[in-house]
């Protein structure tokens, strides 16, 4: 583990380095920004925002989840490894019965 240490010389106090960089994070926070439905095609349509991938050292990857009834007790998983395409990221479910659904976007 990395530690930060301080001398004292001449009622002066100076850190010294240990040879490993640290970076605050913050946490990213996305939601999906916009659903459409096309009846045509019997599709769904979600659209969440995301980071660029020449941001990253690695793309991020989503996972999406839906539901047919909030009651339901289990979220099915519809795809993984969705991967960012930029500031926004889409997916398409071909849903087929235009029943409601309701959908959840992760990140493993």
């Amino acid at each position: 583990m990395a530690t930060l240490h301080s001398q004292i010389r001449r009622e002066r106090s100076r850190p010294c380095y240990d040879g490993i960089s640290y970076a605050a994070v913050t946490p990213f926070q996305f939601a999906i920004t916009n659903v459409s439905y096309n009846p045509n095609a019997q599709a769904a349509t979600l659209t969440w925002n995301s980071i660029p991938r020449q941001s990253l050292l690695l793309p991020q990857k989503f996972t999406v989840l839906k539901k047919t009834s909030l009651n339901a007790l289990d979220w099915t998983v519809v795809a993984t490894g969705v991967v960012a395409s930029g500031s926004a990221t889409a997916f398409t479910d071909h849903v087929g019965d235009p029943n409601s659904a309701f959908y959840r976007i992760t990140m493993p």
